[in-house]
């Protein structure tokens, strides 16, 4: 029996310095994993990249924007009388969603956009409160000359428009309305790109490695509308309109 005890003594001492020497062995490989699991996030080392590097040659770009139209030659389709008679000197406000390809060279980034847009009035200044409804459905080719600096503070840009207007004008006394569409119609416009990643390009950096967003820009521009190529539509011409928008490039 004595020598029974001294040998479950024994093993009990075996088993404790068992794991005790597994557990001295075990915990620096552990540590040694953890770390090596946070060594593994970093920032790519493009997000510290001047902007003509990490936007590569193809980028995408969204905008929204908004500019006041006034339609100084367009008949009223409700009355024998001009807009003018309609709703005065009042201007339209259009807000307009951008999307599309953009190709960037070394000369400069050119891009083609859609564009989709809407905008109202209402005046009751000739007895009947009308309504003038529009939505512009379209495209933009524009030009840019972002290329000038390694990080642009500013872009000058010229821009061509083709697209179709839908207009509706709705009395306010009966609810009576006359709707068309016109053809095929252009605009030009010129502006400058006032870029805002160098306000804080801690932020700036972040958002690229987190969603891809290459420059954030405020667009101010000007824009004269052409008549369409159908004689008979409405004339939706204006002299020369100025907008504004926010751009973002990815």
């Amino acid at each position: 029996m004595p020598q029974y005890r001294l040998l479950m003594n024994y093993c009990r001492v075996c088993l404790v310095a068992f794991i005790s020497v597994a557990t001295l062995l075990i915990a620096p490989l552990a540590q040694g994993q953890q770390e090596n699991e946070l060594v593994e996030v970093h920032i790519p080392a493009d997000a510290t990249a001047p902007y003509q590097t990490k936007r590569g040659p193809w980028s995408v770009r969204f905008a929204v924007t908004s500019e006041t139209l006034f339609f100084h030659s367009a008949d009223s389709a409700l009355y024998v009388a001009t807009f003018e008679d309609i709703f005065g000197k009042s201007k339209v406000a259009i807000n307009q969603i951008q999307l599309g390809p953009q190709w960037n060279t070394p000369i400069g980034s050119l891009g083609l956009d859609l564009i989709y847009g809407q905008g109202s009035i209402q005046d009751g200044r000739s007895g009947d409160r009308v309504t003038l409804s529009l939505q512009k459905k379209g495209a933009a080719l524009m030009y840019s000359m972002d290329t000038l600096f390694a990080e642009p503070y500013f872009a000058p840009y010229a821009s061509v428009q083709a697209f179709t207007f839908d207009h509706k004008e709705t009395s306010g006394l009966d609810g009576h309305s006359v709707a068309k569409s016109t053809a095929l119609t252009s605009a030009y416009s010129a502006g400058i790109h006032f870029y805002l990643n160098w306000l804080d390009e801690s932020a700036s950096r972040r958002a690229y490695h987190e969603g891809g967003l290459v420059a954030t820009m405020v667009d101010v521009y000007a824009i004269k509308y052409q008549t369409s190529t159908q004689a008979s539509d409405t004339d939706l011409q204006t002299d020369w309109e100025y907008g504004a928008g926010l751009r973002l490039e990815f």
